[in-house]
């Protein structure tokens, strides 16, 4: 992968007060010449559920094996319990870590950082910035959701079976008024809209990440009731809940964050994706080891999206199979675009919850 922080490199270099290599309690770093490896911990959970964890187990994984010459790398798996976490953190200070990499438990990371200003920390999802040791990935997930809008709107406006000739889409996130949530919304609406204007929409909220009882039963009333021939389900594992609202109507789903095709290979289940939203972490964090073994580390928060390889959607033969010729070419004319920057997706992120709601509502 071609470094994701190029397009910043420049700016990194002229600010030599946040670059520089991890060290074990001296301060000075590894120069990237140094025979002497620099110590990686990554600290990750719940690994196995083929989405989240598993995009960023998979490129620290690859970095393991890409910078074995330069790097010892530990992938070490924690529990969603708040003070293990943090006693596991403290546990790979004292087996020397350079560098730690985690996510969740903000709290956590912001007291370890402090009380050990000569680790260098990598972290995704939270935007932190002003700590000299704490670098933050953030992901413009909208260019994703983007692609996924545009090919949500070629199924509504298309002619597979199934479908109405109502021009509709749907939306089940997880939690309302979560920023993370909201910005797939954003770039959803925004992509649809690039495709066709017409197209309309319904969105529904779960209030839980964990109730597929509830997904379901709103996916069944978009299905059904609003004639919605494709969902894009964004509410973690409550999405499982439209999946099969989907299969027993015959109708769509667009997944989220890993291919959640492969959840059923072999199922009925698997026919109803026709594409997923992918946030690849993976690449990201592949990115930020590369930045540490080579002396290039930086702290502060940057925002990564398409033209950097974080975020993508999904092109399997369910893709090929129903997006139209022309709803490919939508997507081909929209992804040039987002590299070339003639193509903008605005983001939701750090508006207030009335300007999201705003934004969302002209949509309408």
């Amino acid at each position: 992968m071609k470094k994701i922080t190029a397009l910043v490199l420049a700016a990194a270099m002229s600010m030599t007060m946040l670059v520089g290599c991890g060290s074990k309690g001296n301060g000075d770093g590894k120069p990237s010449g140094s025979d002497e490896k620099v110590v990686v911990k990554f600290l990750g959970k719940a690994f196995g559920d083929k989405s989240y964890w598993d995009s960023a187990k998979e490129g620290v994984e690859r970095a393991k094996t890409d910078f074995a010459d330069k790097a010892d790398i530990e992938i070490v798996e924690t529990t969603a319990d708040e003070q293990k976490h943090l006693s596991a953190m403290y546990e790979a200070v004292d087996a020397g870590a350079d560098y730690i990499i985690t996510a969740d438990f903000v709290d956590n990371l912001m007291e370890v950082a402090e009380a050990n200003p000569d680790v260098k920390f990598i972290t995704w999802d939270e935007p932190i910035e002003g700590v000299d040791n704490i670098y933050s990935i953030g992901f413009q997930t909208s260019e994703a959701a983007f692609l996924g809008g545009i090919v949500a709107a070629d199924i509504a406006s298309g002619d597979l079976e199934g479908t109405s000739e109502e021009k509709r889409i749907g939306f089940v996130g997880g939690m309302d008024e979560t920023p993370v949530i909201q910005e797939f919304l954003a770039g959803y609406l925004q992509g649809a809209k690039f495709y066709d204007e017409s197209v309309k929409f319904d969105a529904s909220y779960v209030g839980s990440w964990s109730d597929s009882a509830k997904a379901k039963e709103l996916a069944f009333a978009q299905f059904n009731n609003s004639k919605d021939d494709v969902i894009f389900a964004c509410a973690g594992s409550s999405g499982i809940g439209a999946i099969e609202a989907a299969a027993e109507t015959g109708k769509y789903i667009i997944g989220v964050d890993a291919d959640q095709s492969e959840l059923y290979v072999g199922k009925d289940e698997r026919k109803v994706f026709v594409t997923s939203v992918l946030k690849l972490i993976g690449n990201a964090l592949y990115g930020a080891i590369e930045d540490a073994v080579t002396g290039e580390y930086k702290s502060g928060y940057e925002i990564l999206g398409y033209a950097d390889g974080v975020v993508d959607i999904v092109k399997n033969d369910l893709y090929e199979q129903y997006v139209s010729e022309a709803g490919k070419a939508k997507i081909k004319e929209a992804e040039e675009g987002l590299k070339a920057g003639t193509v903008e997706v605005k983001s939701i992120m750090g508006k207030s919850q009335k300007e999201i709601t705003e934004f969302i509502n002209q949509f309408k």
